[in-house]
């Protein structure tokens, strides 16, 4: 699928869908880095920016959830590559409000992996 491996953060409290979706992406040629919640993920990303093409994070986690984490992402500039939220509960409002933050993706769980994967294409190829 990808020309180039991308470097992924995920932030996702729940190990029944982190697990899984790290082995989609490393069988697609991804590196990934797994956090369980959207205050690690902000330390993670705070200290290293560059070191990540993409996050792919969940809305509701302990800690920060993924509006919030967001939010300080982008309020901040902190992170200026893409964002995947993948979440299965996202209100109308937190999708529009999660647009207007610059995600390129809502994607609802369970995901599925020729979707998720489609979206990183679009991040390889720019569109």
């Amino acid at each position: 699928m990808a020309q180039r491996g991308l470097s992924i953060l995920v932030a996702d409290d729940q190990a029944f869908v982190s697990q899984p979706l790290s082995l989609v992406l490393t069988r697609a040629g991804h590196r990934v880095r797994i956090v369980s919640d959207g205050r690690q993920a902000l330390q993670v990303l705070s200290s290293n920016p560059a070191a990540f093409d993409v996050l792919i994070t969940d809305q509701e986690m302990p800690e920060l959830t993924g509006m919030e984490l967001v939010k300080k992402l982008r309020e901040e500039n902190l992170f200026k590559g893409r964002i995947i939220v993948l979440s299965g509960s996202v209100s109308n409002a937190q999708q529009e409000t999660f647009l207007a933050l610059g995600v390129s993706a809502i994607l609802q769980k369970p995901f599925d992996a020729a979707e998720l994967l489609g979206a990183l294409q679009d991040h390889i190829t720019g569109d």
